[in-house]
């Protein structure tokens, strides 16, 4: 490779390591829940290492400066396998995303198998040669088996884009269908780039279509989280005020309008017991029930933040307030059933009506609070 071509490989390189790390400085705990933040975490971290290590190796093989064919080896060890871990790890977070209990299904170790078969070809590569090897003149050289390792991170890809779309267009809500087309729209970048470099090998196309395809699912995330949870898929509190400033002024005695907080009861209790990561799966069963009875009652829902939920109703009630909280629990015990939870998740409810135009957010808020925390001293 001349210098010029090296040039441009590390230009294009080191652009791609600072798209990428941007991005994963920017993943929050907003991004989803506990899990799903550490695969996605892990795949742009492999996403990474996969890019220092295949740069470090090509600068060994291209210059004078140092050279070792042990550190050769290593390097291209690491760069293989490390982007076969980067989609690995991201159809672990896209199937998280899209089935919550994707952990606990035994399929799953299924998908360990490939992985775990890439990592054996290549480890053994510098004495078998099967992913590739070193000739004489210390040129990278691929094996009969290299063919299999590149395949299998598409694989990956594929697969994710299978399930985020089969999930897609079986999803009824707008947000959540949105999110998950978005999922798979991930894998166009780096199979273009895949078909393209068997023609145009040495070419750098492939790095910069894996950050690409990083870039546009991450900024479009970043936009649904405006107005939107990530981790139960439900509106988040800053759409949840803006309802309210929105329909508060239209509020009468003939149109009056209702606040229901939900809170989980002894919450901390299953934290402290399970975890944060089965907290955050609690978190999505509430989610799921309060959903389901504002789907049923047409009410506005949202999560309010940590365990509380919000429900907004302008005008009359189809069903008795009251019996808004013994709704949402007869639901999530069977939810809770259903999933096979150790543990029984229960939620309180206070809801607050107003007639007055003139009533803010702040005090709607306020009141119903004030009579969930009322509810809660009385069980």
């Amino acid at each position: 490779m001349d210098y010029r071509m090296l040039i441009t490989y590390i230009i294009v390189d080191i652009f791609c390591l600072i798209i990428v790390g941007i991005i994963k400085q920017n993943i929050t705990t907003d991004s989803g829940s506990e899990l799903e933040v550490k695969m996605l975490r892990r795949s742009l971290w492999s996403y990474i290492v996969f890019m220092i290590a295949g740069l470090t190796g090509l600068i060994m093989e291209n210059t004078d400066l140092f050279y070792s064919k042990a550190l050769d080896y290593a390097a291209n060890i690491i760069s293989l396998t490390c982007l076969d871990f980067s989609s690995f790890y991201w159809f672990v977070y896209v199937q998280l995303c899209v089935n919550k209990e994707f952990m606990r299904k035994k399929i799953r170790i299924l998908t360990y198998i490939p992985i775990l078969i890439v990592f054996i070809l290549c480890v053994s590569s510098p004495f078998t040669g099967w992913a590739f090897y070193i000739n004489n003149e210390n040129e990278y050289m691929r094996g009969p088996m290299f063919l299999f390792v590149s395949v299998i991170p598409l694989l990956y890809d594929v697969a994710s884009t299978i399930t985020a779309y089969y999930r897609g267009f079986h999803e009824k809500r707008s947000i959540k269908r949105q999110r998950y087309l978005n999922y798979g729209s991930f894998i166009y970048f780096p199979l273009i780039a895949s078909i393209l470099q068997i023609w145009l090998s040495g070419m750098p196309i492939l790095a910069p279509a894996i950050a690409a395809a990083y870039y546009i699912v991450f900024t479009s995330g970043q936009k649904d989280m405006i107005y939107n949870d990530s981790l139960t898929g439900l509106y988040n509190r800053r759409r949840a005020l803006m309802y309210l400033e929105e329909k508060l002024p239209e509020t009468s005695p003939d149109n009056p309008f209702t606040a229901f907080m939900i809170d989980g009861n002894k919450f901390k209790m299953i934290n402290d017991t399970y975890g944060h990561i089965e907290g955050d799966s609690a978190i999505v069963c509430i989610g799921q029930a309060v959903e389901q009875v504002a789907y049923t009652n047409r009410f506005f829902c949202a999560r309010y933040g940590g365990d509380e939920f919000l429900m907004l109703k302008a005008g009359e009630c189809q069903s008795d307030r009251e019996t808004i909280g013994k709704e949402i629990n007869e639901r999530l015990k069977q939810i809770c059933d259903e999933q096979g939870k150790a543990y029984t998740l229960s939620v309180s409810v206070g809801f607050y009506t107003s007639v007055d135009s003139r009533e803010t957010s702040d005090t709607m808020i306020k009141m119903a609070d004030k009579k969930l925390y009322e509810a809660k001293s009385m069980r």
